[in-house]
């Protein structure tokens, strides 16, 4: 799993595009998120707090997130423009 600090949506904007399928990327401070296909996305807890594997358990990670919610997710969590 990447680990990144991003102070921009456009640099979030580009991390989520540039993930390969099942890939996983931590935005420090937020959430953890993992690419399912194209433009649909999974987001999960902190990594510190996680205590579940994102492909069997889902109490802990929500599916079906499109890239919008997760910038808009970001921008709260992370108070960047």
């Amino acid at each position: 799993m990447n680990i990144v600090k991003v102070t921009t949506v456009k640099e979030a904007r580009k991390i989520l595009r540039n993930l390969n399928q099942l890939e996983s990327v931590y935005f420090f401070g937020s959430c953890q998120v993992k690419k399912f296909s194209s433009g649909r996305y999974a987001i999960g807890p902190k990594p510190e707090d996680d205590d579940s594997d994102p492909m069997t358990d889902y109490s802990a990670w929500c599916y079906g997130w499109r890239e919008g919610m997760i910038l808009n997710e970001l921008k709260r969590d992370l108070k960047i423009a």
